[in-house]
């Protein structure tokens, strides 16, 4: 008998919602812009801007192999870190709804033989201080262009307050993952399905990923102040990087004004649903942090797209060097070895 609501049918819902994201965003930016627009922005570009960016964003790359040097308990070199940081980097655009963030899960257990549960675990860890460093940036630029913001100041507070929600849940999962992990297993056992496959293999990895988080706590590798300190790098680089190209595609403002305005756009890889490649969405959040900068509309769309496509560029490049470096051939999709 067949499923009413399959794997395959829910995958699709996933394809057909991130498609219907990106054509609603785009169509309504382009009604402030033309493609002509971009194009201009991007041809005025100066060269010696895009090689400098170029290796800000491989900083970015860089600083993130070495966290997760850190949180694999340095028994990867970082070397090979970068290989899977730079085709995770790529899958995580190509896929829809944040499911490339899988690819990482992937690799490190297919060619590094670590388990499932430590690579979502490192994972959730690199993420949870991707968001204090991005909210330690934002409010360090928000104190200082505070006057000058010509935004709704409850929008302002409200993102605050969303990334402080955000920071704290993702804190008390981390401390109470235990806890989390044996109320599912109570629920499961009231609902009679915690013998069933799927619940079991899910409750393994489960365990697995405890584990991994409870050791992190201890470990003697390496401290959370070090992966702190190691996000401020990844996201320094990223967030100077955006500004050289902000800089150079003509938008007058400060430093820190800037740093403000494109943190909107960076806040929008947390949704769950985006756009295809996170287009239409990313371009939404930068126009609402430039135009509170007092950026026109016009400009700050078609800056959005030309950053967005420097971008995705770049990790393109960077993808297609990653698979080199996994000597080309990506393992197959099958038996899990975690």
């Amino acid at each position: 008998m067949k499923a009413p609501f399959s794997h395959v049918n829910r995958h699709a819902l996933v394809k057909i919602t991130t498609v219907v994201i990106t054509l609603f965003f785009v169509a309504v930016l382009f009604t402030q812009i033309s493609p002509g627009d971009i194009v201009k922005i991007l041809h005025q570009i100066n060269p010696f801007y895009l090689i400098t960016g170029f290796f800000l964003y491989i900083g970015c790359y860089i600083f993130r192999s070495v966290r997760f040097y850190y949180l694999l308990n340095k028994e990867i070199t970082v070397k090979d870190l970068v290989a899977v940081v730079c085709l995770h980097n790529l899958i995580n655009v190509v896929l829809p709804s944040k499911t490339g963030e899988l690819s990482y899960i992937y690799l490190v257990n297919k060619y590094h033989n670590r388990t499932i549960g430590e690579g979502i675990a490192t994972l959730l860890i690199a993420r949870i201080f991707d968001i204090i460093s991005i909210s330690a940036l934002f409010l360090v630029s928000f104190a200082i262009v505070v006057h000058s913001i010509t935004a709704n100041m409850t929008l302002v507070y409200g993102v605050i307050l969303v990334l402080g929600l955000f920071i704290v849940l993702l804190f008390f999962f981390l401390n109470k993952s235990r806890s989390f992990l044996e109320a599912g297993l109570k629920l499961c056992s009231f609902a009679g399905i915690e013998k069933t496959r799927p619940v079991i293999l899910i409750l393994k990895k489960g365990e697995e990923t405890v584990f991994a988080l409870e050791n992190a706590k201890t470990s003697k590798e390496y401290s959370f102040t070090t992966i702190f300190l190691l996000s401020l790098g990844v996201w320094g680089c990223m967030y100077a990087f955006t500004a050289l190209i902000v800089i150079s595609m003509d938008i007058h403002a400060g430093l820190f004004a800037i740093f403000f305005a494109c943190t909107f756009a960076f806040m929008t890889a947390i949704l769950p649903v985006q756009g295809i490649g996170n287009f239409g969405t990313f371009e939404a959040g930068w126009t609402v942090g430039f135009l509170s900068i007092g950026i026109s509309p016009e400009l700050a769309v078609s800056t959005g797209f030309s950053f967005h496509i420097i971008n995705v560029m770049f990790t393109g490049i960077l993808g297609l060097a990653g698979i080199i470096l996994l000597h080309g051939k990506i393992p197959p999709l099958t038996k899990n070895s975690g």
